[in-house]
């Protein structure tokens, strides 16, 4: 995109790359330079009532910039708050256009989408489509870039496939894209249209396999790939949109029926990583995403030792470059206990599995989290596994605190508070059945049990309730107390 945004996600990544392999070099020394003196200059427009108010959001969002490739989300949307802010303070004053305010809410759901807020995410891009109006008509009648418009209406598709809840509403947008870019181009042409058409076929393509519908996927995969082609010959283009069409095509290719395109999906998936890995590297975020779908393909093929060996390499990447608390990194761990557990190594599999709870509640004790991703991989992978049922409630409930502080009303508050509900009803029938039988055996640890089921029920009841009495629980307590003197 021409409009000066945010670098994209795979540049803020490729930044923290060069970071890991320059740690004592001049580079650090120059990011920490560029920090100070984007951060300073912010300071000084601000304070002078002189200075226009684009030049100040001008420094500001250099500032944010720099905070955003060195992953300081939480201060970079602090900074761009208070852009924000001044922009409706000038709104009135006709100072400010519609395309200024877009263009803010579109980096702060830059950044809501790194810290993995969904719903402020989608909050942000609905404001940015009601600016508009979200309608062919209002071209050329509004001070928003087409450009910009279809950047977050493209970028509204992603976050709702990701969601996987409203793909039928995913789809009509991606028509109401397409609807838009074709009435720009009767107008004029422009460059950035096979670009744009690759992306939002490559958007198709999700929708489709998350719908299971993988023939149809194929069909925009291929013509992501024609476009991607196009867009390489007219731009000097360096392959990402055709690396990242041949990926597409490899995963519909591996859900066929037909064994010659699972034979041919290999070989077009191993193309994918090779112009990945020649264009970006081999420990970028986009090469080791194809590399963590071949394992993924090795384990549904029983090709276990090798499916071992590749993760091994990959988790490797991932914490040297990353660090521990990076969402991937604790994916990959996720994926290696699953393996371990597949093959009988279950004390293996449980050493790995309390590394990824403790990684999470040392994330949780940071106040100012600067991403949430990681968070909510840890809470649906404890969720998701009964035989961690011991285990999880206490990090669940330290979960729900965490949640509640820095999200309030949110998808990922909404299955935190379903999973805790769940653990009361669980524990307070764990109560129920352990004191009908204390009763009956005058067993003591049956009285301890009962004692120990109700004590967690009622703990995370109240978190979840504070204002209730919870009278069942109390009274399955008060018993087990009495019994046990």
């Amino acid at each position: 995109m021409r409009n000066a945004l945010f670098l994209s996600p795979a540049a803020h990544h490729t930044c923290h790359v060069h970071d890991s392999e320059q740690q004592h070099s001049m580079h650090g020394q120059k990011q920490e330079a560029c920090l100070s003196g984007a951060k300073h200059e912010m300071h000084a427009a601000e304070k002078l009532a002189c200075v226009p108010l684009h030049r100040y959001a001008g420094a500001a969002a250099a500032y944010a910039l720099q905070l955003f490739l060195l992953g300081h989300y939480y201060g970079c949307e602090e900074v761009l708050k208070l852009v924000r802010s001044s922009f409706d303070k000038a709104k009135k004053k006709s100072v400010v256009t519609d395309g200024d305010e877009c263009l803010c809410l579109l980096r702060l759901a830059i950044v809501a989408k790194e810290r993995g807020m969904i719903s402020t995410l989608e909050s942000l891009l609905q404001t940015c489509m009601e600016l508009f109006g979200g309608s062919t008509s209002d071209l050329g009648h509004k001070s928003v870039d087409t450009e910009l418009q279809l950047a977050f209406m493209t970028m509204l598709v992603a976050a709702l496939t990701d969601k996987g809840e409203y793909t039928n509403k995913a789809e009509l947008l991606c028509q109401k894209v397409f609807e838009i870019f074709l009435a720009v181009e009767e107008q004029q042409p422009v460059d950035w249209g096979p670009q744009m058409q690759a992306s939002v076929h490559l958007q198709m393509a999700r929708i489709s396999i998350t719908q299971r519908l993988f023939e149809e996927a194929e069909q925009h995969a291929c013509e992501a790939l024609e476009m991607a082609g196009r867009h390489d010959k007219m731009m000097a283009g360096l392959g990402t949109l055709t690396a990242s069409s041949l990926f597409m095509l490899a995963m519909c290719g591996y859900q066929s029926h037909n064994d010659d395109n699972k034979e041919a999906a290999v070989k077009v998936l191993l193309k994918a990583l090779q112009m990945r890995s020649s264009v970006l590297g081999n420990d970028h975020p986009l090469t080791l995403e194809v590399t963590q779908f071949q394992i993924q393909m090795m384990i549904r093929d029983r090709r276990y030792t090798d499916a071992e060996l590749a993760l091994g390499g990959l988790y490797n990447t991932w914490i040297q470059v990353y660090g521990p608390n990076h969402v991937s990194t604790l994916q990959t761990m996720g994926c290696m206990a699953d393996l371990n557990r597949q093959l009988k190594r279950y004390k293996v599999a449980e050493g790995i599995e309390d590394r990824i709870q403790a990684t999470a509640l040392t994330m949780l004790r940071v106040r100012k989290m600067d991403s949430l991703k990681g968070l909510a991989f840890v809470t649906h992978f404890l969720a998701q596994r009964d035989y961690m049922r011991v285990k999880t409630p206490s990090y669940m409930a330290r979960a729900y605190v965490a949640f509640r502080e820095r999200l309030g009303p949110d998808a990922q508050m909404t299955f935190i508070t379903r999973t805790l509900e769940g653990f009361v009803r669980d524990d307070q029938r764990d109560g129920v059945d352990a004191l009908e039988v204390a009763n009956k055996s005058g067993l003591e640890y049956k009285f301890q049990e009962a004692e120990a089921a109700f004590k967690q029920a009622w703990s995370i009841a109240k978190l979840l309730r504070p204002d209730e009495t919870h009278e069942r629980i109390v009274l399955g307590l008060a018993c087990a107390l009495s019994a046990l003197n």
